[in-house]
């Protein structure tokens, strides 16, 4: 605690007060916290204290870890200081060259460079990039940067809670979908590279298990060359922690210059906004709500919501200006189950048999009802086949597609094939778009059909 006499105004400063007055229900207070909150409380409703010229600094990382009763008295303000955007650690690297150095920062690019792609980092984390450099006497690398911002990012928020990804396949990698290649190609990438009003906020992905939605996605992200930030753990068994640990996103997200949002399997990590819904899971989905919406993350934040169960998702969540765009990944049909053949078989048959063949009428037979998940499984038993066999041919490809028996759940595939449909905002990316309305009455219908078989 420490005592700052100005004149005849007293103020005092009380560090780590999470530490003192921590956030817990009362009856898993220890005595001496239960009575040090009692103490606060009673001093900061003195009215001499109220009207008196003396003030109290209470300082925490994060106000939910203060204990709640003595923060939400009317005398007590809460502020937040944010982190260091582009032109603070610009006006802080030119401070260190000039102050610090007295000579130029060894660096790959310009120090306008290092000042956006250090976005994330506090000024201590880059005053210690910048030591570092200095000592070593070599230039700071782009990886240097890259590697500091995750170490730093993931330190902050805790082991387990995000993982950084960066995805190297492209949209050249992804086998048919040419209707969503197209789609991003020639429109989507721009709104996305955007930073102003045009910027689009989030994506939704559905489809059946097994798709390849999480696959083409990152595609996707790679093409754009952004790092992709995956949300993990977090929730947490103790009171009060998931709070904390949203509070830590939410600075790490407005100090990020642009970043993809990856939240796989969306309708797990999303508990619902219902009246049976725990107000944690409430208070989680209402936080990435608000983000998904808040002006602040336009043109910086990508959301990416991938869930086989679309519905499942909140309709707040689902609305348009939170996801931009809600669109669906299905097993492929026509020339695009063609070209998904193709694909499978080259490990033996390079080049593949001419789709006018009856060689090519073989393997449709063979893998009819494969989705991509099964053809890439087809793949990888045919690369193991030809080591084993170098002799193999289509003969042996019928074999073993025929051999490869799919699970039983087509019922809950189609399920989540119907809800897909039933919420893809674009008609272009339906099926056939002229009748869009017609269809989605037979999906409702099915879908009604399916949950009275049980089918969820």
């Amino acid at each position: 605690m420490l005592f700052e006499i100005l004149g005849d105004l007293c103020i005092i400063l009380v560090e780590r007060i999470d530490m003192i007055i921590p956030e817990a229900p009362i009856t898993q207070l220890s005595e001496g916290a239960l009575q040090r909150v009692m103490l606060c409380q009673d001093w900061f409703s003195d009215p001499e204290f109220m009207h008196g010229k003396d003030s109290v600094i209470l300082i925490a990382e994060h106000a939910s870890q203060v204990n709640r009763s003595v923060m939400c008295l009317p005398q007590v303000m809460t502020v937040e200081i944010p982190p260091p955007d582009t032109k603070a650690r610009r006006h802080f690297i030119e401070w260190f060259e000039v102050v610090r150095a007295k000579a130029p920062i060894p660096l790959w690019d310009t120090k306008e460079t290092l000042a956006a792609f250090t976005a994330g980092l506090s000024l201590q984390a880059l005053h210690q990039l910048l030591i570092g450099a200095i000592h070593n006497k070599s230039p700071i690398s782009l990886s240097d940067v890259i590697v500091r911002v995750k170490t730093y990012i993931e330190s902050q928020l805790g082991e387990g809670v995000v993982e950084f990804k960066q995805p190297t396949h492209t949209l050249n990698d992804v086998v048919g979908n040419g209707k969503i290649k197209k789609l991003f190609r020639e429109e989507l990438f721009a709104r996305m590279r955007s930073s102003g009003k045009d910027a689009i906020t989030g994506i939704g992905v559905s489809g059946p298990i097994g798709g390849g939605k999480t696959f083409t996605l990152e595609a996707i992200v790679a093409e754009l060359g952004m790092p992709v930030l995956i949300f993990k753990n977090i929730r947490s068994q103790w009171f009060g922690q998931t709070d904390v640990i949203l509070e830590k996103i939410e600075r790490v997200l407005i100090s990020l210059q642009k970043v993809a949002v990856f939240i796989d399997e969306a309708d797990t990590v999303f508990g619902g906004l219902g009246k049976d819904t725990h107000e944690t899971e409430k208070r989680l989905t209402g936080r990435f709500q608000g983000w998904m919406s808040d002006g602040r993350f336009r043109g910086k934040i990508l959301w990416f919501l991938i869930t086989a169960r679309i519905h499942l998702l909140s309709p707040d969540m689902r609305r348009p200006e939170r996801l931009g765009i809600i669109f669906p990944i299905l097993d492929p049909e026509g020339d695009e189950r063609n070209e998904f053949i193709e694909w499978a078989v080259k490990p033996i048959m390079d080049p593949p048999p001419n789709r006018d063949s009856t060689e090519f009428d073989t393997l449709k037979l063979a893998t009819e009802g494969y989705s991509a998940a099964a053809f890439s499984s087809l793949r990888s038993e045919l690369t193991a086949l030809k080591i084993r066999h170098p002799e193999a041919g289509i003969e042996e490809v019928k074999n073993l597609a025929l051999d490869q028996l799919q699970p039983d759940i087509g019922d809950a595939r189609r399920y989540q094939v119907l809800h897909a449909l039933m919420n893809t905002t674009r008609a272009s990316l339906c099926p056939k778009p002229e009748a869009v309305d017609t269809d989605r009455t037979d999906w409702a219908h099915e879908i009604l059909q399916l949950e009275r078989a049980g089918i969820r």
